[in-house]
């Protein structure tokens, strides 16, 4: 494994230039220095609240696997700034911590269908609908969802 971009065996994580370089035209009060604290706070928490998600990539080659969780964790960063600090947002919908399930823009309606929760029991509870509060959240829910029946699908590293 190239030791430049992992760490302890992991992808490496993702930093404040990661999270500026990607996603500053979304969020450009975060180029301030004066901000930096945010992003910070943001990774920290992403990296806390989302303990394992550097491995669930892990039966890629390790490239696709430091691509996909980079991806994973500035998505994530991103979906908690935007829920924190709704007013650094620029040109994005968020709801402030609240799932998005429908959006109304003019005359035109969209819902949002959830797939993953079909066929489930009565009482299932979706524990990353939390997640759904953005644009940032909904693709990593996404990413999330889908690896886990990856990893079913064939062998690789375990």
């Amino acid at each position: 494994m190239d030791e430049a971009i992992f760490a302890e065996g992991v992808p490496r994580r993702v930093t404040v230039e990661d999270v500026r370089r990607w996603h500053l035209a979304s969020f450009p009060d975060l180029s301030e220095d004066s901000n930096i604290p945010i992003i910070v706070e943001a990774i920290e928490a992403v990296y806390t609240m989302f303990h394992g998600c550097n491995t669930i990539f892990n039966m890629q080659p390790p490239q696709i696997w430091y691509d996909k969780t980079v991806l994973l964790f500035r998505l994530l960063v991103c979906w908690y700034i935007a829920d924190q600090y709704p007013m650094l947002a620029v040109g994005v919908p968020v709801m402030g911590g609240l799932p998005l399930k429908a959006k109304k823009i003019g005359g035109v309606a969209i819902t949002f269908q959830d797939n993953f929760t079909r066929g489930q029991t009565p009482d299932y509870q979706d524990l990353l609908s939390g997640l759904k509060s953005n644009p940032w959240g909904n693709k990593a829910y996404l990413m999330i969802r889908s690896a886990v029946r990856r990893v079913r699908i064939g062998g690789g590293r375990r």
